[in-house]
């Protein structure tokens, strides 16, 4: 061996000798010290766990239980036509028939197709009853359909918006009764405003759809039998904004409301947040001596609100929010309660409530509650209940809020606040019977609250949804008791989930095996984390 060679090997044993010398004189102190030995055993501690960590904790932080381990309700799951797998399926649609029980789901897609599934209630033993789907029918639709819903008015049919048409479809084969350009295809829509009347003077269906520039009024009105009318009669009247003095070169903002009181002078309006002003127009309909409506078309500004002429306080700067800025506070048509003001959310963080009849200001505050830091809004959404719930953003999660008419104060004293991960990515849909809120958001999670804001259920869908959560009806009966309401969606793996609202929420999870296959080794927290 050379002699550099032997230098090097020596040198090698030297340093191994040392080392060892070290170690034993480290371990000697380990050995005597009672925090050595802790410190040392924590390191191995760390060095186990990061070995294995893909078996002890092998979900993602983000990860949520699925609904099928944490939350136990009758469900059903029906396969979509297998035809049209590529299709992009949208909101599932429910409808009640003559006996007020929900009678059908119907599913579209963008492509042009729909498929509607008969529901028939079943005995599940335990004295407990739940929904069964059956005879599936599809059917060919408009395409590009950006606005569907089952009405009911003297008959039922299906309202379906495609472009720059609205089409009224036949309830038993969707084939098209009448469809009526506009002249410009919708961007946002007002609230569905549906009070059916044999009376010809009060029977009412209206529907509000607008672009950037362009607003047209869709109506409906039931025959007048006192002269030998027998069909319903429909209107569409549609105005530029740059053809009205006071609004040319605005534009619309965000979704608009519809507004019929009667008993308010000039009470049929249409309310737009423009880029400029809040503007109220109104709904001229013409009668003759005998009651028959001869023509309904939007007419003149009744009231405009200019923000920068809102009295709201130094250092404000009233601007609506963009999509959902404001909103009635009671959803349901047939009343006027919950109609007299409407709730105005702003990008400086402020709300503002206006009167409707004169646009002028009954109050404006900030959100207030211990669980809110300088939120930011995303919309607000009126109820059932006459309480409106805003949703936003505070600190990196999403939250909502039930808010009272009278002042803009979060219910029950501040706490009528849930907080989230993500943001809402579904309307926000209140059931009166079973009195919950269900939504989902946008890293595909669904929550079920309370009417309180307080959790019920929350969990994520295998293998994750297509479509938005929506609240399909009642079994037992439309006013609907606190059994028998079921939501529904489209699955990512082209099929229709459909399960109950109420059912038992087992989260926290204990440590195990679940019927999704998913083993919890350390068990989960109540909202479903691993």
């Amino acid at each position: 061996m050379p002699e550099e060679e032997k230098k090097a090997v020596g040198g090698f044993k030297k340093f191994l000798q040392r080392s060892k010398r070290r170690f034993k004189s480290g371990w000697r102190i380990y050995k005597e010290s009672r925090v050595g030995k802790l410190g040392l055993g924590i390191m191995m501690g760390f060095f186990i766990l990061a070995i294995f960590a893909d078996f002890i904790a092998p979900y993602s932080p983000n990860f949520v239980a699925p609904d099928e381990d944490v939350f136990k309700a009758d469900s059903v799951t029906q396969s979509l036509p297998q035809h049209h797998t590529e299709d992009t399926w949208q909101t599932p649609v429910g409808h009640y028939g003559e006996d007020e029980s929900l009678e059908s789901i119907l599913v579209y897609s963008l492509e042009g197709h729909a498929v509607r599934y008969k529901v028939e209630k079943v005995d599940k033993g335990n004295r407990s009853v739940g929904m069964l789907l059956k005879d599936p029918v599809q059917y060919r639709v408009p395409e590009n359909i950006s606005y569907f819903r089952s009405v009911d008015f003297r008959q039922y049919l299906y309202l379906a918006v495609a472009q720059d048409t609205i089409y009224e479809l036949n309830y038993h084969t969707l084939s098209v009764l009448k469809k009526t350009p506009i002249g410009f295809e919708p961007k946002y829509y007002s609230n569905f405003w549906n009070r059916w009347s044999l009376v010809n003077t009060e029977g009412r269906l209206y529907l509000v759809m607008a672009n950037e520039s362009m607003i047209s009024l869709y109506a409906r009105v039931p025959p007048n039998q006192k002269i030998g009318e027998i069909a319903d009669r429909t209107f569409v009247s549609t105005v530029n904004l740059d053809n009205i003095s006071s609004l040319k070169g605005q534009r619309v903002l965000g979704d608009i409301l519809f507004l019929d009181r009667p008993d308010m002078k000039n009470g049929t309006m249409i309310i737009a947040p423009l880029t400029h002003s809040l503007a109220a127009l109104r709904v001229d309909i013409n009668q003759s001596s005998l009651g028959t409506v001869k023509n309904i078309e939007i007419g003149e500004v009744v009231w405009q609100v200019n923000y920068t002429e809102i009295e709201a306080g130094p250092e404000r700067n009233p601007y609506p929010i963009e999509k959902r800025p404001i909103s009635f506070y009671k959803e349901d048509p047939s009343e006027t309660f919950g109609k007299d003001r409407i709730l105005f959310l702003s990008t400086d963080g402020y709300l503002y409530s206006f009167y409707t009849e004169n646009g002028t200001l009954a109050w404006s505050t900030v959100l207030s509650s211990s669980k809110l830091k300088e939120p930011l809004f995303r919309g607000v959404y009126a109820t059932y209940r006459g309480l409106a719930l805003i949703v936003g953003e505070s600190q990196g999660r999403g939250f909502v809020a039930s808010v009272e008419p009278s002042t803009g104060v979060i219910e029950r004293n501040g706490s009528a606040v849930y907080t989230f991960d993500g943001f809402v990515a579904s309307t926000p849909e209140y059931v009166p019977s079973s009195r919950h809120y269900i939504f989902n958001t946008d890293n595909g999670i669904v929550h079920i609250l309370k009417e309180t804001m307080e959790l019920y259920a929350t969990f994520a869908i295998k293998p994750g949804f297509e479509s938005p959560v929506t609240y399909v009806g009642n079994i037992f009966n439309r006013v609907g008791s606190y059994q028998g309401n079921y939501f529904a969606l489209v699955k990512s793996d082209n099929t229709l989930y459909v399960k109950s609202l109420t059912g038992t929420y087992i989260a926290p999870l204990k440590p195990g095996v679940y019927p999704s296959g998913n083993r919890y080794l350390l068990g989960t927290d109540v909202f479903g984390h691993d």
